[in-house]
């Protein structure tokens, strides 16, 4: 596959530490590290899933779990970059979240995006893989 070449890093820069055979690359700004086991479980697996749910597949996104949001989104658990390429920020303290699964959430963004869901209708979450693959 072709790697994406205009990239926008929205002030994160566009280095990852690992990266999936999906073409996930992940990097983690936080204090605390994830092992390997964790990445596969935290990311990479929850992107395979999105992918399964949805029938969708994708060369995957860069993905860069951070502390805080930067603005305006400080609040929020996560966010999906439309602009330039795809690219996902994560609040750290969601990497593991389960109850809220913003992980597999910023995902379905992510390959409906690839899949030609306009990014209006993507934005307002108008597709039913919200629900069905997004928790």
């Amino acid at each position: 596959m072709d790697m994406p070449v205009d990239w926008t890093d929205h002030g994160l820069g566009l280095g990852f530490d690992v990266e999936s055979p999906e073409g996930v690359r992940f990097r983690n700004d936080a204090a605390s590290p994830l092992t390997e086991i964790e990445i596969e479980e935290r990311v990479f697996s929850r992107y395979r899933a999105v992918e399964s749910c949805t029938g969708i597949t994708a060369w995957g996104p860069l993905t860069v779990a951070i502390p805080v949001l930067p603005p305006p989104y400080q609040g929020w658990g996560g966010v999906t970059y439309f602009d330039g390429d795809v690219m996902i920020a994560i609040r750290t303290d969601q990497l593991g979240n389960t109850i809220q699964p913003t992980m597999r959430h910023e995902f379905v963004h992510y390959v409906l995006k690839r899949g030609g869901l306009a990014d209006e209708d993507n934005r307002n979450h108008n597709s039913p893989f919200f629900a069905a693959c997004g928790s």
